[in-house]
């Protein structure tokens, strides 16, 4: 699944590993995949997030605002993926595919998280002040 992976889109998902664990959640779901993607820091969707005020600060609040079902069991493992964000993984694929891309890049993840108006991850952007279908610009900017 994450064979073509970037070295930096596997940290972003060790990174939501992690915070899955912090809000005690069943699995990892999109919008930790994203706050994982901000915390990483230096990678084109993190990049492409900061030029629109987003950081890791700002998105943490705004998951923490709709917070979702928390275990009762403190899960310090290798969590597994939901079912949506399986759905993102395989977006972030399609969309490499697409741009002819032999690899999965965080920008890539991004574009994926971003796409749908009804995600968590997509209300959690918009709720920091950016405009998704910008941020989306901003990203397919650089494959042309």
């Amino acid at each position: 699944m994450y064979e073509m992976f970037t070295e930096r889109a596997r940290i972003v998902f060790q990174l939501a590993n992690q915070v899955a664990q912090r809000y005690n959640a069943e699995s990892i779901e999109p919008e930790h995949v994203l706050l994982g993607l901000a915390m990483e820091g230096s990678g084109v969707g993190a990049t492409k997030l900061k030029i629109f005020g987003v950081d890791a600060k700002k998105l943490r609040e705004a998951i923490e605002a709709n917070p979702r079902p928390k275990s009762d069991i403190l899960q310090i493992r290798r969590m597994n993926n939901s079912q949506k964000t399986m759905e993102v993984v395989t977006r972030a694929n399609a969309e490499a595919k697409r741009f002819g891309h032999n690899y999965v890049g965080t920008e890539h993840l991004l574009l994926a998280l971003i796409d749908n108006p009804d995600s968590p991850a997509y209300k959690a952007v918009e709720s920091c002040g950016a405009r998704c279908e910008e941020v989306r610009d901003e990203i397919l900017d650089i494959f042309s």
